[in-house]
C-alpha cells in the first residue's frame, strides 16, 4: 500500500473513532449527566422529554435567578404577566414570606382603598385566620362584622380619645342608628338585654327594661340573668 493509501485509511480510521464517540456520548447526556460546574447557554435548555420527568437536585440551591420571567405549574405560557408566575399551590412550612410591594391573592377581584404599595395584602375572596389578628391602624367593612367569641373590648391608653361603640346612620335620615342589647330566640329560650355601668364611687350599676315597662329600670350592681 503507497503512502497516499495509508494516509486515507487513517483518516477513515480516526473519523469512525470520532463518530463512535459522539454516539457514545449522546447515549451517556441522554440517560445520566454530571455536570460538576456550569451549563451557559443563549438559547433554550430542556430537561425531560416527557410529562411526568423528575428532576433531582441533591442537595440545596444557595439561588435561583432570571432575568425575565418564572413560571410553575403549567407547560406553556405564552406571555407571563408577572414576574413569578405559580399555578399550584403555594406551602410556606418555615421562614418569612415578605413583599416590599404587594401580595395579591386570587386570579381575579377589584382593589378599591389599597394602593398596592409598601407591603399591602389583598385577598380576592375569604380570609380564614385561626390565630390572632392585630391592627395597628384602622379597620373598615362594608358588610357585617359578626363576633362569635362573645366578648368586644375597647380600651385606649391616649387620654385624649374618646372610647365608645358608635352607632351612626348615614342615610340622611331614611334608617335609623339602632344598638341592639339582648336576643330572642325561639328555639333557646330569651337572652334578656341589659346595659351595665361603672358609677363615679366605682361601684356596678345596671340597666333593664321588665316586662311591660316604657322606662328603663336602673339598680346597683351588675347585670344578672333575668
Amino acid at each position: 500500500m503507497n503512502k497516499q493509501g495509508s494516509r486515507s485509511v487513517t483518516a477513515i480510521k480516526f473519523l469512525v473513532v470520532v463518530i463512535g464517540s459522539l454516539f457514545m456520548s449522546v447515549g451517556i447526556i441522554y440517560a445520566a449527566t454530571t455536570i460538576g460546574t456550569n451549563i451557559s447557554t443563549t438559547g433554550t435548555t430542556t430537561l425531560g422529554d416527557a410529562i411526568g420527568d423528575t428532576i433531582t437536585v441533591n442537595g440545596h440551591i444557595a439561588a435561583a435567578t432570571t432575568t425575565g420571567n418564572l413560571v410553575v405549574g403549567i407547560a406553556e405560557l405564552a406571555a407571563p404577566t408577572s414576574t413569578l408566575s405559580l399555578y399550584g399551590t403555594l406551602h410556606v412550612f418555615r421562614g418569612t414570606v415578605t413583599t416590599s410591594d404587594a401580595l395579591w391573592v386570587g386570579s381575579a377581584g377589584t382593589v378599591n382603598t389599597l394602593d398596592l404599595q409598601g407591603g399591602d395584602l389583598y385577598v380576592q375572596n375569604g380570609a380564614e385566620i385561626d390565630g390572632n389578628v392585630t391592627i395597628g391602624g384602622w379597620a373598615s367593612t362594608t358588610g357585617d362584622l359578626i363576633i362569635s367569641g362573645g366578648t368586644v373590648d375597647v380600651t385606649t391608653s391616649t387620654a385624649t380619645t374618646t372610647v365608645g361603640i358608635f352607632a351612626r346612620t348615614r342615610t340622611g335620615g331614611v334608617a335609623t342608628s339602632t344598638l341592639g342589647v339582648g336576643d330572642m330566640d325561639h328555639a333557646t329560650g330569651v337572652s334578656v338585654g341589659c346595659l351595665e355601668l361603672v358609677m363615679p364611687d366605682g361601684n356596678y350599676g345596671h340597666c333593664y327594661l321588665p316586662n311591660g315597662a316604657t322606662a328603663l329600670v336602673c339598680a346597683v350592681g351588675l347585670c344578672v340573668p333575668r
